[in-house]
Formats: C-alpha cells, sequence, structure tokens
C-alpha cells in the first residue's frame, strides 16, 4: 500500500507540469502581437533633441524621427549570460515611465524597424502580462502570422506620445 501511494505521488507530481514551459511558436507570437492595435516605441534622447530643435527653428519643417541615426532606444537584455541589443516597443503607453517620448506604430510597421535595424538582436515588446521576445531568425513567420491575423499593412501616421507610467 505505501508503494502505491509513493507511486501515485510521484505521478501527480509529473503531470503537475513541474518542467519549465515550451516558449511559443512564431506563429502564436505574431497572432498574439495581432491583438495590438498598435505599439510605441521610444525616441531616442539624441533624436528628441534634434527634433525639437528643428520644430523650434523651422516650425513648418515635416520632421520624422528616422531622419537622424539611430532613432530609437535600444534595450539590453540578458540571454544565455550575455547581453544583447533588442528594439524595444511598448503596446501601451501606461507600462512607459512619465515623459518618455514615443512614437505610434502598427505591429508590421514595428517588425520592420527591427528587421532593418542592423543593431538589434532582438525585437522585445513590454506588454501588460510580460515581454513578447521575437528572434532575428523568428522574424519572417512572425511577420507572416501577424499579417495573417489581421495586423494592419498600413503604417500608422507618424505622431508622438508619452508614457504615463508614475
Amino acid at each position: 500500500m505505501k508503494g502505491l501511494i509513493l507511486a501515485g505521488l510521484a505521478a501527480s507530481l509529473t503531470a503537475c507540469g513541474t518542467g519549465a514551459p515550451k516558449p511559443p511558436v512564431p506563429e502564436e507570437v505574431g497572432a498574439e502581437l495581432a491583438t495590438f492595435r498598435q505599439l510605441f516605441v521610444p525616441i531616442s534622447s539624441e533624436t528628441w533633441k534634434g527634433m525639437s530643435l528643428a520644430a523650434q527653428t523651422a516650425p513648418s519643417t515635416f520632421i520624422r524621427p528616422n531622419q537622424y541615426g539611430d532613432p530609437y532606444v535600444r534595450d539590453m537584455v540578458l540571454v544565455g549570460g550575455r547581453e544583447v541589443s533588442a528594439n524595444i516597443a511598448y503596446t501601451s503607453v501606461l507600462l512607459v515611465p512619465s515623459g518618455v517620448p514615443l512614437e505610434s506604430m502598427s505591429v508590421l510597421q514595428y517588425l520592420r524597424l527591427f528587421e532593418h535595424d542592423a543593431g538589434a538582436d532582438l525585437a522585445r515588446v513590454a506588454a501588460p502580462k510580460g515581454s513578447i521576445f521575437i528572434a532575428r531568425d523568428a522574424l519572417p513567420r512572425v511577420t507572416a502570422a501577424a499579417r495573417a491575423a489581421g495586423s494592419p499593412a498600413e503604417d500608422s501616421p507618424f505622431s508622438v506620445v508619452f508614457g504615463t507610467l508614475k
């Protein structure tokens, strides 16, 4: 009887899922990203200074952050014991410290930004329930899945909003 109880206990512990959860496949990541209407990407302090100066000196001039070198903030993420550079986006201004300037983007627009940023190894989307990470080699499948799940193909018009986290 004692052996039967121990065997049952061992089986129940195994069934509890003591192992680490499996990471999502790129198609699941793309489908999850498609649930967000827009993402918010922090504008780098250098670019923000340049944009502010241009707006003061020539207010009628059309300004885009990608006019400047390294227009967006990158985050450092620890992967396998080493730090790697990541593009960062937020699903809500409520997740970003107050006063941080952000550009609003569509999901596919953000994925293209990551695709063309050779200085970043990962994309990181900060969401209320945790971060979503996208490796460069998974990007084509994530993009295709986001598109298939209904992410708008058009870019969001350029606008600047500010973080509100207090």
